[in-house]
């Protein structure tokens, strides 16, 4: 059963895909409502040959995936909340509500002739509706791949994104000293377009509903959330994250001073007393390795 949550979200996306088809191609909204699941693949290659529209290409991705989920039954690409076919006159109805939401005064606006303006208007709206969503995949993702703490994802704001320099500047670490991360590739562009809607440099780049900033347990829920939403049963928290790539890093070969530095210890003797189990099965390997180099017999047969 699909929650009243899930649902609103699933109707702006497919209106908002609607829309930006109507907007960008010569199709009715008439054709367009009328798709069907075998026209998916059309619609990509279709969607991919207009530069202008990559930047969609994912949403159309997202919601097929999620109206698979819903309505695994219905054979349109754009079906109703109930799965059945959405009837052009009611889309037209919403898109108004839509526009109205936006403060706009066009009279019965259509997504090819809507302003520029008010257009932009409705892509902030968007940006607005699934950034809690957008929120806990990012904060999930620098905790996991960065090893960020809770408190350090938090306080994150617009302007400690450097892009040019590919790195996250962090100003509240556990050791009280600015501080500065790369960036792994996959995690630059969804920044960058995150970012992108938030107003000002000083700008938090995490934020209730209410538009307070995140704290410690606000990152903790966000993370439980993912969690939960990949299927993950266990108590997985940021603190937990961050140790599982400290010791993937450990068991996998790297040294002790590479891992500090990822880790962002002041002291590379924190990262040997944290994974010390695995520096002494490395030792362990290596000393059992030079044994077996030097003599074939074991120490057992020479006593």
């Amino acid at each position: 059963m699909i929650s009243q949550k899930s649902n609103n979200t699933f109707l702006f996306q497919r209106n908002m895909i609607i829309a930006l088809i109507a907007r960008n191609f010569d199709l009715s909204i008439k054709k367009i409502v009328a798709l069907t699941n075998d026209d998916y693949e059309k619609m990509l290659e279709l969607v991919d040959s207009k530069e202008s529209t990559k930047d969609f290409t994912k949403l159309i991705y997202d919601f097929y995936l999620s109206k698979k989920s819903y309505f695994p039954n219905s054979e349109f690409l754009f079906p109703t909340s109930e799965g059945d076919f959405f009837l052009p006159c009611d889309f037209l109805n919403q898109f108004r509500s839509l526009t109205l939401e936006v403060d706009s005064k066009e009279k019965n606006p259509h997504p090819k002739t809507l302003s520029l303006k008010n257009w932009e208007k409705i892509y902030e709206l968007k940006f607005e509706k699934f950034r809690p969503q957008y929120q806990i995949i990012l904060a999930t993702g620098l905790c996991a791949f960065l090893g960020l703490r809770p408190s350090e994802v938090a306080e994150l704001e617009k302007r400690d994104i450097d892009f040019s320099g590919q790195v996250i500047i962090l100003r509240d670490t556990k050791s009280q000293k600015q501080q500065e991360i790369p960036v792994i590739p996959d995690l630059i562009e969804p920044l960058r377009l995150f970012v992108a809607y938030l107003p000002k440099n000083s700008s938090p780049l995490f934020v209730t509903r209410t538009g307070r900033k995140w704290g410690r347990r606000e990152v903790n829920v966000a993370v439980k959330r993912y969690c939960e939403e990949i299927n993950i049963s266990d108590s997985v928290t940021p603190q937990r994250l961050r140790a599982t790539l400290g010791k993937t890093l450990s068991d996998q070969g790297y040294p002790p001073s590479l891992i500090a530095k990822i880790m962002r210890h002041s002291d590379p003797a924190t990262t040997i007393r944290h994974y010390t189990q695995t520096e002494r099965g490395a030792v362990r390997k290596s000393l059992i390795e030079i044994h077996t180099n030097i003599t074939n017999n074991s120490l057992a047969d020479q006593i």
